[in-house]
This record gives structure tokens, C-alpha cells and sequence, in this order.
């Protein structure tokens, strides 16, 4: 048994092909690796061992992202140029079980297929051509004859980060392509658990622009190829040009497989924001600058793919009730006693109770 070659496999919350804890075999034993010092280098040695080529990216995932394994952690410190063809060629420590590390900081890995972007069509109709003075005006738009999904429900061309593959994928408001299966309980949100990569594409962040880098300010909500919904009194601290809106995102940390940052055009506020109750109608929706597309030399918004798919607006005529499930997803902290923000995005599902909706939400 203390003779048998390494092997590696995907485990945890992950879809354990491309994605999940890393899991070694030593002397015949299943263990995970330490994150310290994990990088793309080392990452790009998983995915070699997993039996890709070397047209793959390496995406690191640390803080047990996939969930905290079992078994003794094999390794920390691991030390790889990114050419070689198995983790026992990487400089290390002795393999051996280490104390220092705790299972809550076992690494994982995505190994995503390098490719072109896809380009994905502009939406040529008045949703992308106007400019909306208040919020009412373009959820008039966006809802057209109580059709929840006529702005976004058409063929987008994208590219599979499983597959790597240009094909055409009905991308539709409201359905998401990754299937939610959140396994790892967080503080965050009360109740809530960490979510799957891509499970809940329409979750967007509101950043703050710094010298080197963004931060998350708030959340928001993805509608369409222009335009996010967030909440009104996170939009009026700073000037627009400091605003960043982040879709794509799942791990803060990293930069995930589609994630994409936009400046902000315009920013829309409820006619009524903060008239009356104190901060009423706390609702405002966000413009991104368009950019130039390389490939076609025309101007887009936000690439839909896999992971980065648009909510479905309701019918004007909508009736919130019982019947109804709330989606709770985001990066935020849950109270003043403990602030700042949480790494990987959480989600919490909750029954709609109709007079607590109507009493702590529409106002």
C-alpha cells in the first residue's frame, strides 16, 4: 500500500468533473491538501493529474469553498512551476499529516477550458435604445403585455466552461443552468448555506472602485444586458464614476469563470425614494457603460453564459402570497455585530408569509 502512486480526485459541493475539493490518495489513505500557498501553479498540476491537457485554466478555490473533507490533510506548502505531472513532484514538506491545518482550509480547484469569449447578440429594441427617467418606466418596458420573459427569452450563442464548446443555449430570465445544491452552513445569512458556482446567476455586486482594486458596497440584481437592480440608499454615498457593478461572481477572491466588471452609466431612483417612511421605496436601477465588443466592433452590455443569467421582472398584475418562495443570496453581513462581508456567495430559500411581506417589504 505505501508503494501505490498518488491519485487526485474532485470531491465536495463541486460537480466533482471540473470542479470540488481536492482529494489525494497516500499509502492508500484519502486525505485533502492544505491551502496555504495553493496557487494557479499547483492548480494547473491538479487539472493535469484529472487527465486534462494543457489548454485549461486553473481556477483555486481555498477556504474548504467545497466544503471541509475528512481524513488526515496530506500536505501544506505545496510548491509547483505549473509543468509537472503530479504533486509528489512539487516541492514540499514531508507527505505526511499535518496539525497546522484544519479542515476548513482544505483548497479546491475548477479546471475551465481556455476560449475565446462567445459574443452574444445586442438586444436591439427599446429596452437597450432609451433612457428611462424613473424606475416605474422601465419595469413598464421590461414587463410588456405580463410576459415575464419577453426581453431575454431567445437563443444566445455561449461557450460551455465544461466543454469549452460555441453552441447555442436557450438562456431564459429567472432559470438557472447550475443546479443548487448548497452544502456548507454560513453565518451570513441566517439560516443560509454557501451556494453552488452559477446557481444563482442574476446575483450581481455594487462595488466600490479603489486604487487597485474594487470592494463589494451592495448587493444587486441582474434584469438584462444594461441593467441591475439594487436598492437606492447604496447608490447616493459616492459619484457614479466611483460605482462598479460585478456580475459573474461567486468567490470574491478569485476571479471566477464568468465574471465580468462594468462602470456605471446612470443611476435611476424610485420617484419617491425616501418620501414619507424612511427610506421608502429603497429601490434604484443601475445603467452600465457599454463597451466595445473586439470582435464585432459593436457596442455591448453583459455576456449572458452559464453562469451569468438575467431575473425575470413580474407582471405588473403580480400577486405576492403564500404560494411564493424568497430567494435570499448575497455577500453581505447579517447586522452590525458582525460586519463586513463573507467570501463566497450564500443563499437561504423562505416561504412568503403575505402580512410580513407586505408589512417589512413593500415599503
Amino acid at each position: 500500500m505505501c508503494g501505490l502512486p498518488v491519485e487526485l480526485r474532485l470531491a465536495g459541493s463541486g460537480n466533482n468533473a471540473t470542479s470540488g475539493r481536492v482529494e489525494v490518495r497516500y499509502k492508500g489513505v484519502w486525505g485533502t491538501i492544505c491551502d496555504d500557498n495553493f496557487g494557479e501553479e499547483e492548480g494547473a498540476v491538479v487539472c493535469r493529474m484529472l487527465g486534462f491537457g494543457d489548454g485549461v485554466r486553473a481556477v483555486v478555490h481555498s477556504e474548504a469553498a467545497f466544503g471541509a473533507g475528512r481524513g488526515p490533510i496530506w500536505v501544506q506548502n505545496v510548491a509547483c512551476s505549473g509543468s509537472e505531472r503530479s504533486l509528489e513532484q512539487c516541492r514540499a514538506p514531508a507527505w505526511q499529516p499535518t496539525y497546522q491545518c484544519k479542515h476548513l482550509e482544505d483548497v479546491g480547484v475548477e479546471c475551465v477550458p481556455y476560449r475565446p469569449q462567445a459574443t452574444v447578440p445586442i438586444i436591439d429594441d427599446g429596452l437597450v435604445k432609451s433612457e428611462y427617467r424613473h424606475h416605474r418606466k422601465l419595469v413598464s418596458n421590461l414587463t410588456k403585455n405580463n410576459n415575464n420573459t419577453t426581453f431575454i427569452n431567445r437563443l444566445h450563442p455561449i461557450a460551455s466552461p465544461i466543454s469549452g464548446v460555441r453552441r447555442d443555449v436557450q438562456v431564459q430570465c429567472g432559470q438557472s443552468l447550475v443546479e443548487e445544491t448548497p452544502a456548507v452552513p454560513v453565518a451570513r445569512i441566517a439560516g443560509g448555506l454557501q451556494s453552488r458556482p452559477g446557481a444563482h446567476p442574476w446575483a450581481a455586486s455594487i462595488r466600490l472602485q479603489g486604487t487597485a482594486k474594487s470592494f463589494h458596497w451592495c448587493g444587486a440584481v441582474l434584469l438584462s444586458e444594461f441593467h441591475v437592480l439594487t436598492v437606492a440608499h447604496c447608490m447616493e454615498d459616492y459619484p457614479k464614476d466611483v460605482y462598479r457593478v460585478r456580475v459573474g461572481d461567486w468567490d470574491m477572491q478569485v476571479v471566477d469563470v464568468e465574471e465580468q466588471d462594468y462602470r456605471v452609466e446612470a443611476v435611476h431612483f424610485h420617484d419617491e425614494y425616501n418620501v414619507g417612511l424612511y427610506l421608502n421605496n429603497d429601490i434604484a436601477v443601475v445603467r452600465i457603460v457599454a463597451v466595445e465588443d473586439p470582435a464585432t466592433s459593436r457596442l455591448r452590455g453583459i455576456r449572458f453564459g452559464e453562469r451569468v443569467v438575467p431575473a425575470c421582472l413580474p407582471p405588473m398584475n403580480a400577486v405576492y402570497g403564500d404560494h411564493l418562495n424568497c430567494t435570499v443570496a448575497g455577500w453581505g453581513s447579517t447586522g452590525i455585530t458582525k460586519p463586513g462581508y463573507t467570501r463566497y456567495l450564500q443563499v437561504r430559500k423562505e416561504a412568503v408569509s403575505t402580512q410580513s411581506f407586505l408589512l417589512y417589504v413593500v415599503h
